[in-house]
Formats: structure tokens, C-alpha cells, sequence
């Protein structure tokens, strides 16, 4: 049996699931400091420990509604083969091993499920698995990948 281990996080009542070995922190919410011309997928940016990272308005591109950013909230800090970024999500949950033969592909739902890479049945709930490279991989982004790179304060 294949498995991979997932973090679940919600936004509104959806979850949705995270590769662990992308995942770098799971900390508090911090204020976003917006930035003049961004997409509307980008939030704006953070200083996460000396580093300039750009916030991925992860709502929008899961389609939930927007909510303001609420003190309960969490940031999750994302490190992939492509970039460092940051989502900020309603709450974190359980790390699961999923065995990926109950992952359900986005292919197989819907055609244009771009930014997921399936649904995980885990007993009576459904977790949306996240592709956190995919999710960059569009126009807006194409925007956070040219003109954002994990930046220092000091140069």
C-alpha cells in the first residue's frame, strides 16, 4: 500500500489536505502587508523570519468565499521545488497517512480541477488534496513567481 502523509486545514467547513514533506511551519496569523499591481491571488506579503514571502490568497483559488483575516486563523508556510509561500487558512487539523489508492483523482471529477490533485475518502469525510506547485502555475502567479522570490530585509 502507497501512502502519503497529509496536514488537513479548512477554509469555511471544506477541507482540504497538504503534502507534509512540503510543509516548512504551521504558526499564527500575522498581518499582510498588501502590495500595490498584485493579482487578486495574492494577498500581498509577510516578514517570516527575516524572509519577505508572498501570501497566496488560497481562498479565491479554492473557490470560498472571502473573509477577513481573524486572529484565530493560521498560516501555513509552504516550501516546494518551485518557491517559499504562505496561505492563511481557518484552522489546521490532523496529519493523516492517506493510502492513495482512496485518493480520488481531480481528473476524474472535473476536467478543470487544476490546483488539486484529488479528493482522500477518509471514512465519512472528504479531503481536498492540494497541488501546491500547480496552484502556482497560472497567470496571477505567474506574477508572484517572476517578481517574488524569498527575499531578506538585509539584501
Amino acid at each position: 500500500m502507497k501512502t502519503i502523509n497529509l496536514i488537513e486545514f479548512s477554509l469555511d467547513d471544506y477541507l482540504y489536505g497538504l503534502n507534509v514533506d512540503h510543509l516548512e511551519k504551521i504558526t499564527y496569523s500575522v498581518a499582510v502587508t498588501p502590495l500595490p499591481a498584485a493579482p487578486p491571488s495574492l494577498l500581498g506579503m509577510i516578514n517570516f523570519r527575516g524572509d519577505f514571502l508572498p501570501v497566496l490568497n488560497i481562498r479565491k483559488k479554492c473557490g470560498v468565499p472571502f473573509k477577513p483575516v481573524a486572529l484565530s486563523d493560521k498560516l501555513i508556510i509552504v516550501k516546494n521545488s518551485v518557491t517559499r509561500f504562505a496561505m492563511i487558512v481557518d484552522s489546521v487539523g490532523e496529519t493523516m497517512n492517506a493510502d492513495t489508492s482512496k485518493i480520488v483523482s481531480a481528473d476524474s471529477i472535473w476536467s478543470g480541477l487544476t490546483y488539486l490533485t484529488g479528493v482522500y475518502r477518509a471514512g465519512a469525510k472528504s479531503v481536498m488534496v492540494i497541488d501546491d506547485e500547480k496552484i502556482l502555475r497560472d497567470d496571477d502567479n505567474d506574477f508572484i513567481l517572476r517578481n517574488i522570490s524569498t527575499a531578506s530585509p538585509d539584501g
